[in-house]
């Protein structure tokens, strides 16, 4: 089950196995918990005087109201831990619930991407950017195809640059140049991503090596460094170049796009900005295919035409938007689940405790409930004798458990998102949820008790 859940982006989640030891010391640990908790009512049955247990009898349930403090006081305990763990798991569950929810700035639906590395022996910095045109233009052409462009790095991919650069008009020292996300990509990628285009242009043809130097920026990066102005027309000097040293142009910004959570889901969109890789050449690009139908189905398409232009080049990463997007939530979902089974294990287990601890007490009060009932009570006087019983562990139990969710939640306060550890409606939730099937297994015992012939329940006196 845990290569099941964790094998998109949980590190080393394949190699998850049976470890012998450890399964045999849960094992012992499992066979000696049933020993000692087994010896306890076995040692004290040994020890019962014969005297004493006749008279006990005659006594009523008060001895074995007494004798039945120590189960509920385990009883409380389960009720508190599955208090903690509920509201554990609900905070997790709210968490991931608004990581999938969040926009990541780009639409992920139909979307094939695959990685190729040209090695620089054989394609020199002039001839990068003219094989993945030409890839580009190859693809362009397949059946289903809508749009091709190319990007790097991808975004949710968890690769990333933040390079500095300077602001024309506003000179400061090297150190304290700004920096921002850096993406070389092509024409169409915004289209192809479904990332707005707000306001000027996209890159096109004309933008090649020798012409003029741009670079399209986020609403976040225009924001940020050009408040109340109008960011297109602008001029930026990234501080990196592939051509020579000398190419480190000037760019003016031609358009502003959305932003986009470039890093992940749960980091806030990151000013950016982009250059066409006609005049920033990378050897190595993700290829991004727009499809009208199932992305996957072209992957034989597409690596037979990398195929075609060099036999010698590797396709990897073959991987759909979707694929990224549900990894980039991989930990999260993960985390939750886990907590959710150790939450889910505690209810039950607190169920079945609270359901023994209360029907062990209705057989230990046959003979009082057969006399309340011969002497007139009704049904509804034997459930709230019952029922009450069971809430006031119940109470006590989520009220420790509460005080404990409290002041124990910090500790997963980095695991969250968009969700306080104090926040009241989950704690609200576990608190009304535990309290309902406890309701329900001190309901059962006590329904039981109604059924109890008073004739019968005085000969059991």
């Amino acid at each position: 089950m845990l290569i099941a859940l964790g094998k998109s982006g949980i590190p080393r989640a394949t190699h998850v196995h049976i470890d012998w030891r450890v399964l045999g010391f849960t094992l012992g640990v499992s066979v000696l918990t049933g020993v000692l908790f087994g010896l306890v009512p076995a040692f004290h049955s040994a020890r019962t005087e014969l005297t004493g247990t006749l008279k006990e009898g005659g006594r009523g349930s008060g001895e074995g109201a007494r004798r039945n403090r120590v189960r509920s006081m385990l009883v409380v305990t389960e009720l508190a831990v599955a208090v903690v763990l509920l509201v554990g798991a609900g905070l997790l569950i709210k968490s991931l619930w608004l990581i999938q929810n969040v926009d990541p700035g780009l639409k992920p639906n139909n979307i094939l991407t695959f990685d190729v590395v040209l090695p620089e022996t054989r394609y020199p910095t002039e001839k990068q950017s003219r094989f993945f045109q030409d890839l580009n233009q190859r693809l362009a052409v397949l059946p289903g195809v809508k749009s091709v462009s190319s990007i790097y790095p991808l975004p949710l991919s968890g690769d990333r640059f933040s390079i500095s650069f300077q602001i024309d008009g506003r000179p400061v020292a090297p150190k304290d140049e700004p920096s921002a996300d850096l993406f070389v990509t092509d024409e169409n990628y915004f289209t192809s991503m479904g990332i707005p285009l707000i306001k000027g242009r996209d890159f096109n043809a004309r933008d090649q090596h020798k012409s003029t130097g741009v670079t399209i920026v986020t609403e976040a990066f225009a924001r940020q460094h050009f408040p109340g102005e109008e960011a297109v027309g602008k001029r930026i000097r990234p501080g990196i170049s592939t051509f020579d040293d000398e190419d480190d142009r000037w760019r003016e910004i031609i358009g502003v796009v959305g932003n986009i959570r470039n890093r992940s889901l749960t980091t806030e969109a990151k000013p950016a900005y982009y250059i066409p890789q006609a005049q920033l050449p990378f050897s190595e690009m993700i290829t991004v295919v727009k499809t009208d139908t199932d992305p996957k189905s072209l992957v034989t398409a597409v690596t037979n035409q990398v195929a075609s232009m060099d036999g010698d080049l590797p396709v990897f990463s073959v991987k759909t938007m979707d694929e990224y997007l549900a990894s980039s939530v991989a930990t999260p979902r993960f985390n939750t689940t886990l907590l959710s089974i150790f939450a889910g294990v505690a209810l039950v287990l607190t169920i079945v405790g609270l359901y023994g601890v209360m029907s062990y007490s209705v057989a230990q009060r046959t003979n009082e409930i057969g006399i309340r009932l011969a002497l007139g009570a009704q049904t509804r006087d034997v459930l709230a004798l019952v029922v009450s019983q069971g809430m006031r562990l119940i109470v006590v139990g989520l009220v420790l458990g509460l005080i404990g969710a409290f002041a124990l939640m910090r500790l997963i306060s980095g695991l969250l998102f968009g969700v306080t550890t104090k926040d009241p409606i989950t704690f609200i939730a576990a608190a009304v949820l535990l309290g309902l099937v406890g309701l329900l297994a001190c309901y059962l015992p006590a329904r039981r008790a109604t059924r109890v012939d008073p004739i019968e329940a005085l000969r059991y006196e």
